[in-house]
């Protein structure tokens, strides 16, 4: 959502619709869709845009799938984003009050525009869509200092901000608090499954899984009996007890960022629930690794980075360091391979390799914690 090309690539609007002629409409090649799926999403944003003081004066269709569409659209206020959220429409709503919570909290989010009624969305169907500020600016560079420091505090600020969140009644809350035993078990399941699977088919792919499986498999169940045992209950039952858990973005990257100036925006809030703040964390790690960047120094950087704006106490980074060895991008090989045939026996492999070796790096950062006071 940071850029639109300047110059139109194809028109599908139909010419016999009065309203093409009054706006200039831009589509990407990217966007591939049947002329009439489109008309109908164009005549959407038009109804939509009329329920708001804003006067439109081009369309730029930016993002498009079966589920969501997004919008640039030039007004007299500036440019604005137009968002159809591709989720069902209770998750839909949580995550615009979210939005809006941080905003009210003054923390750099695209500020949202509310219809001639004072509403903050509104709703077709089962579809909820919004109106917000676009940003302009650039994507964050993890590698450069500067950028990584704004990275960092940002993530911690967005955590800080998000306490106390109040819904409208009956609004369906998003949490994932005390959820993660049952996911790594099961991932896990799921990862034994798939070897029963192996052993019955021929191919690289499958070898490699027969070969590589059991000791990850192994590895994760180390983890998940780890992850019983640590401080992970008592920090879930202090988020619950205090009754404002934070708010996970869940999907923390490059992608849902915007520097502009000096000032970081996240943007994309569809994935937000209450959740420990650690596991965003772990994304923030993950976007720092490059490929010749060490295990260890990176925990170690994220780490410092973080908890410089944010402590955390010696048990929370404890619970932090058993998910980071998790073999999520085992499972999510695995997952390619055998759910959607893309067979990828060198990323499987990598991933393998990748999360194994995890072990060792959290053992060398874990000798130089020290708590924080």
């Amino acid at each position: 959502m940071h850029r639109l090309s300047p110059s139109p690539i194809g028109c599908f609007v139909s010419e016999r619709w009065r309203i093409e002629r009054e706006y200039q409409v831009l589509f990407p090649e990217a966007v591939i869709f049947e002329a009439d799926r489109v008309n109908t999403e164009f005549r959407r944003a038009v109804r939509t845009m009329a329920q708001y003081d804003l006067r439109p004066r081009a369309y730029g269709l930016v993002q498009g799938n079966d589920k969501a569409f997004v919008w640039r659209i030039e007004t007299d206020d500036g440019p604005k984003a137009l968002k159809w959220i591709g989720r069902k429409a209770e998750k839909a709503k949580f995550s615009i009050y979210a939005h809006h919570h941080l905003q009210a909290k003054g923390f750099p989010v695209p500020s949202i525009s509310r219809t001639k009624t004072g509403r903050l969305f509104l709703q077709d169907g089962q579809r909820v869509g919004f109106v917000a500020q676009w940003i302009i600016g650039r994507p964050i560079n993890p590698h450069a200092p500067g950028d990584w420091a704004i990275f960092c505090k940002a993530l911690a600020d967005f955590h800080n901000a998000s306490r106390g969140l109040r819904l409208p009644p009956g609004t369906r809350i998003k949490s994932k608090l005390g959820g993660w035993p049952l996911d790594y078990q099961s991932k896990i399941s799921r990862l034994k499954l798939w070897y029963q699977v192996a052993q019955k088919k021929r191919g690289f792919f499958y070898s490699r899984y027969r070969e590589l499986a059991p000791r990850v498999i192994a590895h994760a169940e180390k983890l998940l009996e780890q992850l019983v045992r640590s401080a992970y209950w008592d920090w879930i039952e202090a988020e619950i007890a205090g009754g404002h858990p934070p708010l996970c973005h869940s999907d923390y990257g490059l992608s849902n960022t915007v520097l502009a100036g000096n000032t970081l925006y996240v943007i994309d809030m569809d994935t937000c629930t209450h959740d420990l703040p650690i596991r965003d964390m772990r994304k923030l790690f993950e976007t720092f690794l490059g490929e010749t960047t060490a295990l260890d120094e990176g925990l170690r950087q994220v780490i410092e980075g973080y908890t410089k704006h944010r402590p955390l106490s010696m048990e929370q980074l404890g619970v932090f360091l058993i998910d980071v060895q998790f073999p999520y991008k085992f499972f999510q090989a695995a997952k390619d391979g055998f759910t959607l045939n893309l067979f990828d026996e060198a990323t499987l492999v990598e991933a393998a390799q990748n999360d194994l070796a995890r072990s060792r790096a959290v053992a060398l950062v874990s000798k130089k914690l020290k708590p924080k006071r």
